[in-house]
């Protein structure tokens, strides 16, 4: 078993304007992922869960080289996602939801 650094953390004193234009990006920009796709991220203790668009997506983690989907739904309409939100996420969604998903082939 190999670890690999994933983050590197300095603890250098930083200031809005050392992170506004990303920020500005990914509000903004049509490049962006976080602009054009409607999704939702939890950690759990050994691993995640995630809404993207109409599926939802579960991965746990064995080890460090290790991870296995253990749950892939896909919603045939908005009632199922609001029930996701509220059960997983623990969100309420009180105005009209518009589900947006983008050409994106990293979801697995």
């Amino acid at each position: 078993m190999k670890w690999l650094p994933v983050f590197k953390y300095d603890i250098t004193p930083r200031q809005w304007s050392d992170f506004e234009a990303m920020c500005n990006f990914h509000q903004d920009s049509d490049k962006s992922f976080l602009k054009h796709n409607t999704f939702a991220c939890r950690t759990l203790e050994n691993g995640h869960i995630t809404w993207l668009g109409w599926s939802l997506r579960e991965k746990r983690y064995i080890d460090p080289d290790t991870e296995e989907t253990v749950m892939i739904r896909t919603a045939k309409d908005l009632a199922k996602v609001r029930e996701w939100l509220k059960e997983y996420f623990d969100m309420e969604i009180g105005f009209d939801l518009q589900i947006e998903l983008r050409d994106f082939k990293g979801f697995s």
